[in-house]
C-alpha cells in the first residue's frame, strides 16, 4: 500500500515547489536592505554638490535647522538629531533651539552670507554651510 494517495502526492509536490520558490525569493531579497546614513549622506552630497552631509554623519549634531533642503532628507542622514525645517528667520530659530544651522544653497549667495554672519562656520564648501549660531 503506497504511503500517499495520488492526490496527496500532488499536494506535497506543490508544497515543495512553493517552499522552494519562497526560498529563492528570500535569497533574492536578502541583499536588499535600506541604505544606511553614510550611504544616504554620500547620495545627498552628490545630489547637492556638497560634502556637508558626510560632515553631519561624522559629527551627529543633537539639533539642526535645515534651510534649502527637505528636513526629512536630513533626518534620514542623522536619525538621532532633532531636525527642524527653517522658518523665515533661520538664525534666530537655530539660536533658540540650541541647534546648528544647515544652509544648502549653492546659488543663493545672500543666504550664505547671512549664515556666515549668524555664527561660527563648522563646515562649508561651494554647495552648503553648517553654522553654530552665536
Amino acid at each position: 500500500m503506497p504511503a500517499f494517495t495520488p492526490g496527496e502526492a500532488r499536494g506535497l509536490s506543490r508544497l515543495r515547489a512553493t517552499s522552494g520558490l519562497g526560498f529563492l525569493l528570500a535569497a533574492a531579497f536578502a541583499g536588499c536592505t535600506a541604505p544606511g546614513p553614510v550611504e544616504l549622506a554620500r547620495r545627498a552630497d552628490a545630489a547637492h554638490k556638497t560634502s556637508v552631509f558626510s560632515w553631519l554623519v561624522a559629527h551627529d549634531p543633537s539639533a539642526l535647522v535645515a534651510w534649502g533642503v527637505q528636513a526629512s532628507e536630513v533626518r534620514a542622514i542623522v536619525p538621532d538629531s532633532h531636525v527642524s525645517a527653517a522658518s523665515a528667520y533661520p538664525c534666530a530659530q537655530a539660536k533658540a533651539a540650541h541647534a546648528v544651522l544647515l544652509i544648502v544653497a549653492a546659488a543663493n549667495r545672500p543666504e550664505r552670507e547671512r549664515a556666515e554672519d549668524c555664527g561660527f562656520a563648522l563646515a562649508r564648501d561651494a554647495g552648503a554651510i553648517v553654522v553654530a549660531p552665536l
